[in-house]
């Protein structure tokens, strides 16, 4: 099996549902845990030994790549990451000219990808987890190498914090891997469901290189090439797995999503204070 070192990063969209809270700043760069969720994604993929990375811009965020190049040359800003004083990473950036999706946004990347597997993770999908999102995921790739995305239990009582799309019918296959058997299609405002919980898709998996042939049968909803299509075909064919992960998964890219976030890292830092207080540090 070849191991995963290359990662796309889709980070060319132009946030709409998060006006309200960015104020025209940049969604990937608003401040999750003391950090913008755009240095949160590459830190992952960074310690998850991912040494090629490829990041999706729109024409107004080339100014990105100054800022994460920047990161990537600084020793102390990627420290723990970082061999011998060699660079951790090895970036590219892609320009999507238009906002026309993420199907076609990961379809300029194919020649980056080549012949290999990939990581396709989304900026604005975070899992607080003592162990990463992408490190679940390549952990269980590693064993099953098959196009696999991360999937969580949603609960009703949090369903406002997640857009409506990706819930899933899914059967063991040798847990936490699951086989995917029903994808929704994308729908507008945020979950709805019956019962008290449901498995939902996060937004990120691994999959080989055969994932750009789908693209062609993403057909257009609303202007954009959805990635939606791509996971139905996959299932049709029997070819689309799931990782059930461990940890708290937050949608930095829905306003309820973020400032849910947003409250669970003041509760940790509350914590931790209150910690050190009763420690008498």
């Amino acid at each position: 099996m070849e191991r995963v070192c290359k990662a796309v990063i889709p980070a060319a969209g132009r946030g709409l549902r998060m006006r309200s809270i960015s104020g025209g700043t940049p969604k990937e760069m608003l401040i999750v845990g003391g950090k913008p969720m755009i240095l949160r994604a590459l830190e992952m993929h960074l310690a998850c030994g991912i040494t090629q990375i490829a990041v999706l811009v729109s024409p107004e965020k080339m100014w990105m790549k100054e800022y994460l190049s920047g990161l990537i040359r600084d020793a102390d800003s990627f420290s723990s990451f970082s061999r011998d004083g060699r660079r951790a990473a090895e970036l590219l950036f892609i320009e999507q000219e238009e906002p026309l999706g993420v199907a076609h946004a990961v379809s300029l990347s194919r020649e980056f990808v080549g012949n290999h597997p990939f990581a396709l993770v989304m900026p604005d999908s975070l899992l607080a987890a003592p162990v990463s999102f992408l490190a679940q995921l390549l952990k269980v790739y590693s064993q099953y190498p098959v196009d696999t995305i991360g999937f969580f239990r949603l609960e009703r009582s949090r369903a406002h914090e997640f857009g409506n799309v990706g819930l899933l019918e899914v059967e063991p296959v040798a847990p936490p891997l699951y086989r995917v058997l029903h994808l929704s299609d994308k729908n507008s405002g945020t979950v709805r469901f019956e019962g008290e919980n449901h498995a939902k898709g996060f937004a990120g998996g691994i999959y080989g290189p055969g994932y750009f042939d789908l693209i062609p049968r993403a057909n257009p909803a609303g202007g954009e090439l959805d990635d939606v299509p791509i996971h139905q075909e996959l299932i049709h064919r029997g070819a689309l797995y799931g990782v059930e992960l461990e940890g708290i998964p937050f949608d930095l890219g829905n306003p309820a999503g973020y400032l849910s976030a947003a409250r669970y890292f003041q509760s940790v830092a509350q914590g931790l204070e209150n910690e050190g207080a009763a420690n008498g540090q």
